[in-house]
């Protein structure tokens, strides 16, 4: 796992609610687009292709990229958590992220 350079401003809202920002610069959030795509192709089924083994260049042709993108920005937030929990502190982000 890469050191992800990540910016995460968490606000404490009413009613136990929180706003979660955060910022990535390009060059690290780059990083992910190969584990995302290969991520996204696991459970990727295309007719004449094995499930899992769809080739990267068809991927890109089928997959929208803002599911990349998505998929992308959750896998920088789980190295994120993942470094906080080694460091013994949790925001508890991924566990309650949804993607859209």
């Amino acid at each position: 796992m890469s050191e992800t350079n990540i910016k995460i401003n968490i606000k404490k809202l009413p009613k136990s609610e929180v706003e979660i920002e955060g910022a990535l610069d390009s060059v690290s959030f780059e990083e992910y687009f190969s584990k995302a795509l290969k991520k996204i192709g696991e459970n990727l089924e295309l007719p004449g292709f094995r499930k899992g083994k769809v080739p990267e260049i068809i991927l890109l042709s089928k997959v929208p990229e803002m599911q990349i993108l998505n998929e992308m920005a959750e896998l920088a937030l789980n190295d994120f958590e993942l470094r906080n929990l080694q460091q013994g502190f949790s925001t508890g982000i991924c566990k309650n992220l949804k993607s859209s």
